[in-house]
């Protein structure tokens, strides 16, 4: 009955429409891997908050004639739109289905050969790995709540510092633009880190339904081993993403100002080290991404079977 299940559930796969959604794990083919983790892209995800307020720092005019808030002014800057992927159907193509029966086939096989205990080891596997990912995903989010918690006290003081620092500064607006300013930051940070982290998480989701059909492929006698491998280097590179983001969560921006006249080189400078630093904790997601790219690419070498010259040649 077991062996029926199995593969009377991965034929029925075989002419299901595929959605490449990287939330929904084990709702797709082998082959919706791939596409899930070629289309998540963070390009747009950060950032643009805090560059539209930066460049209301920059782009001041230099009027010497009027001295007033514009050389603050975050007010009338628009910002840009962030661009999202669209999620999309795909229609299960001619190589995919062929994917399909071969793991058909592989299951079918490894039933047979090993039949329940085989499927019992797969079973244990699958639940430690669900158990695995979900107490990684709460240590993450304690950690980071854990860093907030002790940044906030940091926040406080530094406000009051600013506007100590702020009564050097004869124009009421601009105090006003700063402070709101120095707010901001607070805000844009958290924004972000929370952004990268769901990311992160989206992406680690479809690491771990590889790893799930590559222990499956491995019960029916398949060499996975270039896909483990390229397994193991996508963990190490999302722990590192997430050690990254941790680091970037418990950081605190501080305005310091030397004299009105360099209100905006003192508030922009402080402002381009944030995007900076959210910049290379989001190179580290990316770098997380591209190495499951490369896990979901050696995969599919193993469930594509090889084209021969015939099939090339009718193609």
């Amino acid at each position: 009955m077991i062996k029926k299940f199995i593969i009377l559930s991965l034929v029925a796969a075989l002419f299901a429409p595929v959605f490449v959604v990287a939330e929904e794990i084990g709702a797709t083919s082998d082959a919706s891997i791939v596409k899930e983790v070629e289309t998540e892209d963070v390009e747009d995800e950060e950032g643009e908050e805090e560059a539209t307020e930066e460049e209301d720092i920059a782009d001041d005019d230099d009027d010497d004639d009027d001295d007033s808030a514009s050389d603050v002014d975050a007010e009338n800057t628009s910002r840009a739109d962030t661009t999202r992927t669209q999620i999309m159907p795909v229609r299960v193509d001619k190589e995919t289905r062929e994917a399909i029966k071969h793991e058909v086939e592989a299951v079918r096989e490894a039933a047979v050969s090993d039949d329940t205990e085989a499927l019992g080891e797969l079973k244990e596997k699958r639940r430690q790995l669900l158990e695995d990912a979900k107490t990684k995903r709460e240590e993450i989010k304690e950690r980071i709540e854990a860093v907030r918690e002790e940044a906030k006290q940091k926040i406080e003081s530094k406000r009051e510092e600013l506007k100590q620092q702020l009564e050097k500064i004869s124009d009421e607006k601009k105090k006003e633009i700063v402070e709101k300013l120095d707010t901001k930051m607070d805000e844009l940070n958290k924004e972000n880190t929370d952004r990268l982290l769901a990311f992160l998480e989206r992406i680690e989701n479809v690491l771990n339904r590889i790893i799930d059909r590559a222990n499956t492929l491995e019960a029916s006698g398949s060499d996975v081993s270039a896909v483990k491998t390229a397994i193991e280097s996508a963990k190490s590179a999302i722990e590192s993403s997430k050690s990254a983001i941790e680091a970037q969560a418990a950081k605190v921006y501080e305005i310091t100002i030397s004299a009105e006249e360099n209100l905006r080189m003192d508030v922009g400078g402080v402002m381009s080290q944030m995007r900076s630093d959210l910049n290379d904790a989001k190179d580290t997601v990316k770098a997380a991404q591209d190495a499951i790219k490369d896990a979901s690419s050696k995969f599919k070498e193993i469930v594509t079977p090889p084209v021969s010259e015939e099939e090339e040649s009718d193609s």
